[in-house]
């Protein structure tokens, strides 16, 4: 039945905006360096042409918004919104991401300092540090398996003031008030509130870094689901996911005046 509602709820949104996660939504996440595929692009341009607001909400700094740049029509690049390290920095496609940077948290520099002292990476690793994030691939660690508990042991962890998010290939440890969820109020801002936000990512799953963006509706999860009834759903189960099912998606909406709606009848559709 709640799978009911969240089908009819997707049907019946007005869609003035589609939020994305990047690596493992927009890309695969084994080809995360190579460029968006020209059929995702196509149909963002198309949404774009008619009105839809487009933004990217990603884990990456710089690497995802220079392959953006590259892949999208310049005379996109000022409507499009960027939020990176996991909303931390949120800034429109035309925007040198370097300046204007934040400040940096005063709690992140002391976890970092932390870290190099516990012996968790793995040698010759140097840790990457940013203002409001830091980012360790699993294979940047000497047990990635433990690497949340061991985590714990550092106060402001403990205590909730910073918060790890884990994707596919790499754990995200930032301010615990950063979300995703603001490349979506920015972008809900600029659009008004007639319409909606559709928010898509892959990683729903308790602790991932698109839970908080996945918990908003509408919004869909292209590969991880949270297991909650009002949480991140998938259209496809384990039959699509990735850029694959994302596609899907984005050729389903169909551009009414002013807006657009996902037709869930052009797609096969899991009933559960």
């Amino acid at each position: 039945e709640a799978r009911k509602a969240w089908l009819q709820g997707l049907s019946n949104a007005r869609i003035g905006g589609i939020l994305l996660d990047y690596d493992g939504t927009v890309v695969a996440t084994e080809a995360r360096l190579d460029p968006p595929a020209p059929e995702i692009i196509s149909e963002l341009v198309r949404l774009a042409d008619a009105g839809i607001l487009v933004g990217f909400a990603t884990g990456r700094g710089g690497s995802a918004c220079d392959a953006l740049r590259d892949a999208l029509p310049e005379r996109l690049h000022s409507t499009v919104a960027g939020g990176y390290y996991n909303g931390g920095h949120v800034r429109t496609l035309d925007a040198d991401i370097e300046n204007g940077r934040p400040e940096a948290d005063a709690d992140l520099v002391a976890l970092a300092d932390w870290i190099e002292g516990q012996s968790l990476l793995a040698p010759g690793t140097k840790l990457k540090r940013g203002e409001v994030q830091i980012t360790i691939r699993h294979d940047e660690l000497t047990d990635p398996a433990t690497f949340l508990s061991t985590l714990a042991g550092f106060v402001a962890v403990a205590d909730g003031r910073i918060r790890a998010l884990s994707s596919h290939h790499s754990f995200d440890l930032l301010p615990s008030a950063t979300s995703k969820t603001a490349v979506t109020d920015e972008m809900q801002r600029r659009m008004g509130f007639d319409h909606h936000v559709l928010a898509i990512g892959d990683s729903g799953e308790p602790g991932g870094n698109d839970t908080d963006l996945l918990r908003r509706s509408p919004s869909v999860s292209v590969d991880g689901v949270c297991g909650d009834l009002g949480g991140s759903w998938s259209l496809f189960g384990h039959t699509l996911s990735g850029p694959v099912a994302l596609l899907r998606i984005l050729r389903a909406l169909r551009i009414e005046s002013g807006h657009a709606r996902l037709d869930l009848d052009s797609l096969t559709v899991s009933p559960a």
